[in-house]
């Protein structure tokens, strides 16, 4: 019902404070050298921020790879959000299709909807919607 995604913010500037006007390059998203066939790369543009979807392999760069060291050195700021799949009142599917406590955002209402696990959508005070 949701997507986990890796937040990089370019801060514009490098280690020791000096300004930094030009992309950042996040390499090898695989840290394994026995899969050398799926390195990525990518660039965080100056002033820009990218998403990438949490994986096992961009988790652990998040936590000891290139990616924590970039934050580390002060190049880009790195934060994880969850993003629940977007409905609206007609588009959602059946509350029932999910178990209770399960997510969406609903774009009628503005605002995160729960399934009950019992056939509705409810809101945050837990009025059905």
């Amino acid at each position: 019902m949701s997507n986990l995604f890796i937040r990089l913010t370019h801060t514009g500037i490098f280690p020791g404070g000096r300004p930094n006007a030009g992309p950042v390059l996040i390499q090898d998203l695989d840290v394994g050298y026995e899969f050398q066939h799926r390195k990525v790369s990518c660039y965080v543009p100056f002033g820009g921020h990218i998403d990438i979807p949490a994986s096992s392999k961009s988790l652990l760069s998040f936590d000891t790879g290139v990616i924590f060291k970039a934050t580390t050195a002060g190049l880009i700021t790195s934060k994880l959000y969850f993003q629940p799949d977007v409905y609206s009142n007609v588009t959602r599917p059946a509350a029932t299709d999910f178990p209770a406590g399960a997510s969406i955002w609903n774009t009628d209402d503005n605002a995160l909807n729960w399934s009950d696990g019992a056939g509705g959508w409810r809101d945050y005070a837990g009025n059905l919607t």
